[in-house]
């Protein structure tokens, strides 16, 4: 190692490195413009079409790569080993999409089938940013460093995407058509641009890692076999996760319960117009008062899994889920509802926290990235599930039954996090799983 990176090893022992906080201030600024997009997003819909289930079909659209897409793009990761690049290429290809449709809204031509479009294009190259994104981690910060870090990025992207983000792309609609949306294309720009400064200081994050005699990683070179070698590949990630015992479970009770928030989420605009009797201004505050629950829950939760460990942090945020939904299910009042989907957010704060870190600390470097695309596929495949559930609910027993589903989902979550975790006895080797 040469004598001028000594500095930055001796920076990334002593806290999180420049590398990371490099890839930490690239996710808050593209978070920054997704959350305005996603505030806008919504409210477009909505203006088109009053209908749950084609609101509903627009969020579904977004969730659904991580089923059809998500798998393939997990051997990508696998086989691209410069993943600064592959968030970098992500982003801009992103920027290119959002900002196209930004010109479509502006001309007017936008309709539910171009909003549908969008979120699918979006969420697939979503899938490949975000398994790069989840997989570099490791490689910038030490493994007892995993929960802060994964707290300083999810607090972050919950902050923008979450919090800033929705009021002011709700807000932002009132100016000329189109603006939310070139915002969040800058945004992406601005992604890019920062994760390429990562690629020299990153070597500095591996370094820590591991002893300065390990190997440069090899260029990214095709893996031989073609359509076959893909498929092999994918089913080698899923057969090691589902091998896995406590890494099923965690799978399994963060798929339920994204469900269970866009069970709410996918209707969430039509329940504040009709049931809370609030405008578009006050509804933008209200997605920022919940939202902050998840930005409290992230940030708490490696301070409660240090004290209580991991386990039990995850049970009581999924005891914090079903009286919040019953709340919110039996409120006509805003204030009300904003406290108690606030804690819904806490609960999902403090889980995405836990079950990232948790996955990065068991599954090896060489099956991050297809092990990852497999958890999501369960884990996020089941949100436009929610989303078409949430739709039906609302369109057959009213806007307020997708909030029982969501405490009897989060319900199931917690019975399944009160049974015993019982490692594996050895750790299951891919090779024998093929």
């Amino acid at each position: 190692m040469s004598t001028s990176t000594m500095p930055e090893v001796a920076a990334a022992r002593r806290g999180l490195g420049r590398s990371f906080w490099r890839l930490w201030l690239a996710a808050l600024i593209s978070g920054a413009g997704d959350g305005v997009r996603m505030g806008a997003l919504p409210l477009v819909a909505a203006s088109i079409s009053r209908q749950p289930l084609a609101v509903a079909a627009v969020w579904f659209a977004g969730g659904l790569p991580f089923i059809v897409v998500g798998p393939l793009t997990g051997v990508l990761t696998d086989r691209w080993h410069d993943k600064r690049r592959v968030m970098a290429r992500c982003d801009i290809a992103a920027g290119v999409v959002v900002g196209l449709f930004a010109c479509l809204i502006a001309l007017g031509t936008a309709d539910v089938a171009l909003l549908v479009g969008l979120n699918f294009v979006l969420g697939s190259v979503e899938t490949l940013r975000v398994g790069a994104s989840v997989t570099i981690v490791p490689e910038l910060v030490t493994e007892d460093q995993l929960d802060r870090a994964n707290s300083r990025v999810q607090s972050a992207q919950m902050l923008t995407i979450d919090v800033l983000g929705p009021p002011a792309g709700a807000l932002l609609m009132a100016l000329p058509a189109g603006v939310p949306f070139l915002l969040d294309s800058a945004s992406f720009a601005g992604s890019a641009i920062l994760v390429s400064g990562v690629v020299v200081s990153a070597m500095v994050g591996a370094a820590v890692r591991a002893p300065a005699t390990t190997p440069p990683a090899p260029p990214d070179t095709p893996t031989p076999g073609g359509r076959r070698a893909i498929v092999r590949e994918m089913k080698d990630g899923l057969k090691w996760l589902w091998a896995h015992r406590l890494l099923r479970r965690l799978c399994v009770v963060a798929g339920l319960s994204g469900m269970a928030v866009m069970v709410v989420m996918s209707i969430a605009v039509l329940y504040a117009l009709e049931i809370l009797h609030v405008g578009r201004d006050t509804y933008a505050v209200l997605l920022g008062l919940v939202a902050t629950g998840g930005v409290t829950g992230a940030l708490a939760a490696p301070i409660v899994s240090k004290r209580i460990g991991r386990q039990a942090t995850l049970r009581v945020a999924f005891a914090l889920g079903p009286p919040a939904f019953i709340a919110a299910a039996l409120t006509s009042d805003a204030a009300v509802a904003a406290l108690a989907m606030g804690g819904v957010g806490v609960a999902v704060g403090a889980v995405n926290v836990v079950t990232v870190s948790q996955r990065q600390s068991l599954v090896p470097a060489d099956l991050r990235g297809r092990v990852n695309a497999s958890y999501r596929l369960v884990a996020v495949g089941l949100t436009p599930v929610g989303a078409v559930v949430g739709g039906l609910l609302s369109q057959l027993w009213g806007l307020r039954a997708p909030f029982f589903a969501g405490a009897v989902i989060f319900a199931v979550c917690l019975l399944a996090c009160l049974l015993p975790a019982r490692p594996p006895a050895r750790e299951p080797d891919c090779q024998e799983l093929s």
